[in-house]
């Protein structure tokens, strides 16, 4: 009886956790956006110039800076690298979450930003959004949790049971 009472803990649990995760992909997901906007508009200014000077080429622009002679104009070279890499990363972190959640699950378990994955887990903010693909991961959480702990039973059942000696003829 205690056991059952167990799994039902372990199962609720689960599915409590388990329809976070579309949430916290969400929140994932407007950090990047949020990030990249930002980096965005700190390269408008710049944007500008290379449209003016280089054709539109921010890479061009640095490039200029990098090989300037001014000590000044070559020094802003690497906040521009810095800014404009930034602004890059971001962009493909957006473009790699463009998919249903599934997708986006496994993009974040397999590629995530680091600084962004801290970032969002620092500042979560819990919520109780029943969607489908809460109740999917919901499941999929209790139906995962149900099944190690089962495995773990059934190996330690194996381990401690009592051993039958077999008679042999």
């Amino acid at each position: 009886m205690l056991y059952r009472y167990l799994l039902i803990l372990i199962a609720c649990a689960a599915v409590l956790g388990g329809v976070q995760v579309p949430n916290f992909l969400d929140q994932y997901a407007k950090r990047v956006d949020a990030h990249r906007a930002e980096a965005e508009a700190a390269l408008a200014g710049y944007r500008q110039i290379a449209e003016r000077e280089t054709g539109g080429s921010l890479e061009a622009l640095i490039a200029r800076h990098d090989a300037s002679t001014d000590p000044v104009f070559k020094a802003e070279a690497a906040p521009i690298r810095n800014l404009y890499e930034r602004y890059r990363r971001f962009a493909a972190e957006q473009a790699g979450l463009q998919t249903d959640w599934l997708g986006r699950l496994r993009y974040v378990l397999l590629h995530p930003d680091r600084e962004l994955l801290l970032e969002t887990r620092r500042q979560y903010s819990p919520a109780l959004v029943l969607d489908r693909s809460a109740f999917l991961s919901g499941g999929l959480a209790a139906l995962l949790a149900l099944l190690i702990v089962e495995l773990l039973a059934a190996v330690l059942r194996a381990l401690f049971a009592p051993r039958r000696h077999e008679l042999r003829w």
